[in-house]
């Protein structure tokens, strides 16, 4: 009996009694990539409405619409948190289900959402701090705690951004 090799998008298998000696190729599919990669542009953009309710929350005129943007913050904190938590997941379903360069950016895509939630969970602790101790903070400590805010505001949504740009990275090399 001739053996004839695989057509072309099947790969070479033992042929068995009355098998051929070729199976198809299933295509990997991109869906856990992709999943990840929309959490994750969810993320980013839930953290920039809510550290604009922040902001906004600090320069109110008054006491009354600060307190409302300060809920808000709350509200969309946990909101993204949540969000942050299924882009993880998300990430590392997809890193165990591709391999490669997908796999590697996929589990930095992963690493940079929980850097940027620890960073998140800082702020919401200096938030917090500051709420329960305003009478008994000096000014140095209050300057201190707003520098650490600002630092936070920034670095946070970068590394999510990189998140992203890690994702995308991640599904354009999977392989098909």
């Amino acid at each position: 009996m001739t053996a004839y090799p695989a057509p072309v998008g099947c790969s070479a298998a033992p042929a068995g009694f009355g098998a051929p000696a070729w199976t198809p190729v299933q295509p990997v599919s991109r869906t856990s990539l992709l999943t990840a990669l929309i959490l994750n542009l969810i993320t980013l953009a839930g953290g920039g409405i809510a550290a604009g309710m922040l902001v906004m929350s600090g320069v109110s005129s008054s006491e009354d619409s600060s307190a409302v943007f300060g809920a808000f913050f709350l509200v969309l904190l946990a909101i993204n948190g949540g969000f942050a938590f299924l882009t993880v997941i998300g990430s590392l379903i997809a890193a165990i289900r591709h391999g490669g360069a997908s796999r590697f950016f996929s589990l930095t895509a992963a690493l940079l959402v929980i850097l940027a939630a620890a960073g998140v969970v800082l702020l919401l602790a200096a938030v917090i701090a500051v709420g329960v101790n305003n009478s008994t903070l000096t000014d140095d400590q209050m300057g201190l705690i707003g520098l650490g805010v600002i630092g936070v505001m920034i670095v946070s949504p970068v590394l999510t951004l990189l998140s992203v740009i890690s994702s995308i990275i991640a599904f354009t090399t999977a392989k098909r």
